[in-house]
């Protein structure tokens, strides 16, 4: 079974260890300001996703760390999005 979010991109299914958690943010600059922005969690996992086995990167929100805190050697699975832009994000997939 397959699923599709809104704009009908499918969600790829994953599961492995919990490797590290780290803080995510995004950064901005507007001339010589600085902000930044709170994004969540970035979560390193070594395991299977897509029928693939390495390590990858999954972002997730805030909420979701909250509900489940999360801890290195956690076996967790999930379903995740591959993000638009690679350039732009430290995670490969949300």
């Amino acid at each position: 079974m397959s699923v599709l979010n809104s704009n009908g991109v499918e969600k790829i299914p994953w599961n492995g260890v919990l490797i590290s958690i780290q803080p995510r943010i995004r950064l901005g600059r507007s001339f010589d300001q600085r902000a930044h922005t709170y994004l969540g969690y970035a979560l390193r996992v070594r395991g299977n996703i897509g029928g693939e086995a390495r390590e990858f990167l999954v972002g997730v929100g805030e909420g979701a760390h909250a509900k489940h805190q999360f801890r290195a050697r956690d076996t967790i699975t999930g379903e995740a999005l591959p993000v638009a832009d690679l350039r732009l994000e430290t995670v490969e997939f949300i």
